[in-house]
């Protein structure tokens, strides 16, 4: 009876938590991906629009990723265009802004931490004490998590594709509780950095890595399963 227990509770915390642990794992090896800022540069000609050269761009992606990463409140982007130095690119909206964003990150990294922690807890205690019915239990566990990650970001995706201008201004409006982030690209070098189709193009990247590992995870547990 114990052995039973102990096998549908753990189902059900990794089956909640494999979502969790893919999103949170994609978003945060995408935010931290210097090629994808590079391609949006390009594809976007930034440089043109904003008179910084490539190499500043790239330096201002750098210190932009760093800021993710870093203890500081604050965002410092200091750049040189035109021959003139910049001490912070970024006006006192577009800073308020990329603090709430780095908090949002901060979720985002915390989450994929703890569902790291309690995934290994899990299978931990299962390989220590369950049975080989706890271990099988455990593989169906991660599948069906990889299946219910599919489902719900497969739709997303699909979504994004034939209403991305509605979901990005949803996205904004639920997760920040200030309008710091309507920007203007005419004066603001954080939009204009970042236009719209760069984070399409990153939604599109996110939801094609989670849906390749999600199906990863659907299929290679019960292919070890059946080998038990």
């Amino acid at each position: 009876m114990f052995t039973k227990t102990f096998s549908i509770f753990n189902s059900l915390i990794v089956t909640i938590l494999i979502p969790i642990l893919i999103v949170t794992s994609v978003a945060s090896f995408v935010i931290n991906f210097p090629l994808l800022y590079e391609y949006g540069f390009e594809r976007y000609e930034i440089s043109e629009y904003t008179g910084i050269d490539k190499s500043e761009l790239m330096s201002a992606a750098n210190q932009i990723r760093n800021y993710f990463n870093n203890d500081k409140e604050w965002i410092t982007i200091q750049v040189t265009k035109n021959n003139i130095f910049f001490p912070n690119l970024f006006n006192s909206k577009e800073i308020f802004h990329m603090k709430d964003v780095k908090q949002l990150i901060n979720f985002v990294f915390f989450y994929q931490k703890i569902s790291v922690l309690l995934i290994i807890v899990v299978t931990f205690f299962t390989l220590l004490f369950g049975s080989l019915y706890s271990l099988k239990n455990l593989l169906h566990s991660i599948s069906r998590g990889g299946i219910l990650t599919l489902l719900i970001f497969g739709a997303l995706a699909i979504g994004s594709l034939f209403g991305f201008d509605k979901l990005f201004i949803y996205f904004h409006e639920i997760s920040f509780n200030n309008d710091f982030w309507i920007l203007d690209p005419r004066t603001d070098y954080l939009i204009a950095m970042f236009p719209q189709g760069f984070f399409f193009d990153t939604t599109m990247l996110i939801g094609f890595l989670i849906i390749l590992f999600a199906i990863l995870v659907w299929l290679i547990p019960q292919k070890i399963g059946r080998n038990l």
